[in-house]
């Protein structure tokens, strides 16, 4: 069967020649044989487009679990594992997808930390899932030509979002999932509490001592407890007297009064 010109240089590519050898007819070609080895056809099946995007989809969904169950471990290991052997089984195939792995690593650990570092959604992510998929898209682009690496790569992505949107609406329901994520329910009712529970508003207005120099931050005495203050101006000797003068939540504010 002829090949195209497109398909040429994909060959071309894949063998790293210049140029290639166009022949018209194979019927004095000497055909050699080779048996495949199981290592080859572990290599061959987990290279397959509909393999390599199943493996893809389960690693992203495990590394999803994970996130969203930090501390589990399970899921976080089974995803790394899928996600390896998609990077690991492309790379046997003298395919340069060790950058990719590194890239695709890159960019999960941008998105981790837009997730416990950061607050909100911004840069760090979307360039974190810009990488993770540029790094799939050029296995698959290596592996294929440009219109299949786009038709798997689309399958791929379609494939994992719905896996994700059914774990993170129907999997923490299972007997399963609630065996590894931990169900503890700490609230105010068993006497947790985020922050205390003092009202530090009865503060404003009042005087004390700074028991400790205030630069800005220290403890003052008010009345007869030990607070921590912040200044509103200068640094605050030890000894001085204070007086509060603005509060904020947990955070109260002083300033230096001179003594009677």
């Amino acid at each position: 069967m002829p090949l195209t010109e497109e398909a040429i240089m994909q060959r071309q590519r894949e063998y790293g020649v210049s140029q290639v050898n166009r022949l018209k007819t194979l019927a004095d070609a000497r055909v050699i044989k080779v048996k495949a080895t199981l290592a080859d056809k572990i290599v061959f099946f987990i290279t397959n487009p509909f393999i390599s995007s199943l493996l893809l989809s389960l690693g992203l969904l495990g590394i999803f679990i994970e996130i969203r169950s930090p501390g589990c471990g399970v899921p976080g290991f089974l995803g790394l594992l899928c996600v390896g052997l998609f990077f690991g089984g492309h790379m046997l195939t003298q395919i340069g997808a060790g950058w990719a792995f590194l890239l695709f690593l890159v960019g999960l650990g941008l998105i981790a930390l837009e997730v416990f570092v950061i607050p909100g959604f911004g840069v760090a992510g979307i360039l974190g899932i810009v990488l993770m998929l540029g790094s799939i898209f050029f296995v698959f682009d290596e592996a294929h030509d440009f219109s299949t690496a786009v038709l798997w790569l689309s399958i791929s992505v379609i494939l994992t979002s719905a896996l994700v949107l059914f774990a993170a609406f129907f999997l923490p329901e299972t007997r399963l999932f609630q065996r590894f994520a931990l169900s503890t329910v700490m609230d105010t009712e068993m006497g947790y509490h985020s922050s205390s529970t003092e009202d530090f508003q009865a503060y404003l207005g009042q005087s004390g001592t700074a028991l400790t120099p205030l630069r800005p931050s220290g403890t003052a005495r008010i009345g007869d407890k030990r607070v921590d203050v912040v200044t509103v101006g200068d640094f605050i000797a030890q000894d001085s007297s204070v007086r509060v003068v603005e509060v904020e939540g947990p955070k109260v504010f002083v300033e230096a009064v001179e003594d009677a």
